[in-house]
């Protein structure tokens, strides 16, 4: 087997949920040693057919799945120095196993969202079916952030008002008129801001809903308030939680990958193994 080694990675990381699709095997003496050395892993098995060229761009050591794994670390704000990583491809099996330390807990939330597509769709209205306006390609960053912030605000934060999006407060004993604003920022390239553009100038004074889609399910719902000419957006919504705000921007900012990724296998130290067979965790 050809491990290779590719240094130190520099990112953030935090989160506290379960992977769903998590198994262990072993593969022999060799992928044993490369065991002792690191901590924990993750395998990711491409289901779709795919070329071998289209494989290295996704596996390699300089590939899609690679990058997708670093980006989903930076979903939560927790930086450390560096995280010790090996990538090993397999063309032959369609897989793709990066070892890493875990010295800092990345928690196997965490990695799910390095497997999925994240098919990003900006649509008219709240119909899957509805005018499309944007995707992926159209979006250069989105952070989370905190009314009050002004790295988190612009001028255009009060454009577009959700309509009945809401997720879970748990995490704060404070109500949602009482708390800060959670802020979801986004920055368009050039075609994004014309495309948003042309959009609230169809939409304006209407009660058009501009909704937001993920992998064929709706994340957010604005109603459009007023003409956008800008490459920065800002959603607010009082009742969003900070963590969820931060997962779905690392969704629309992570880019499209045009094929269906299974992970197989995960081990997260100092976690347990969890086994798609005997668990319901999701």
């Amino acid at each position: 087997m050809n491990i290779r080694f590719k240094g130190l990675l520099t990112t953030v990381l935090a989160a506290a949920m379960l992977l769903a699709g998590c198994g262990d095997s072993s593969s022999g003496n060799e992928e044993e040693s490369y065991a002792s050395k690191y901590d924990s892993y993750i395998t990711y098995h491409i289901d779709d057919e795919i070329s071998d060229e289209d494989f290295e761009k996704l596996g390699g050591a300089d590939g899609q799945l690679l990058e997708r794994f670093k980006k989903s670390l930076a979903v939560r704000k927790f930086e450390f120095e560096s995280l010790e990583y090996a990538i090993q491809p397999q063309p032959k099996d369609r897989t793709v196993k990066i070892y890493f330390n875990n010295d800092l807990n990345v928690t196997e939330a965490v990695l799910r969202l390095s497997a999925e597509k994240n098919l990003v769709e900006f649509r008219e209205g709240k119909n899957p079916d509805g005018e499309l306006i944007l995707g992926n390609d159209q979006i250069e960053t989105a952070e989370a952030g905190i009314s009050g912030d002004k790295n988190a605000e612009t001028a255009f934060q009060d454009a577009l008002g959700l309509s009945g999006y809401a997720l879970d407060n748990s995490s704060s004993g404070e109500s949602g008129k009482d708390r800060e604003k959670v802020m979801l920022n986004l920055k368009f390239n050039d075609d994004g801001r014309h495309k948003i553009k042309e959009a609230t100038e169809k939409f304006a004074g209407k009660d058009t809903a501009i909704t937001i889609w993920v992998d064929g399910k709706a994340i957010l719902s604005p109603i459009v308030g007023g003409v956008i000419d800008s490459s920065d957006l800002s959603i607010s919504e009082p009742d969003i939680d900070y963590n969820a705000a931060k997962e779905i921007a690392y969704q629309l900012r992570s880019g499209y990958l045009p094929y269906k990724i299974s992970v197989t296998e995960c081990k997260v130290s100092p976690s347990k193994i969890y086994n798609t067979e005997s668990s319901d965790n999701s």
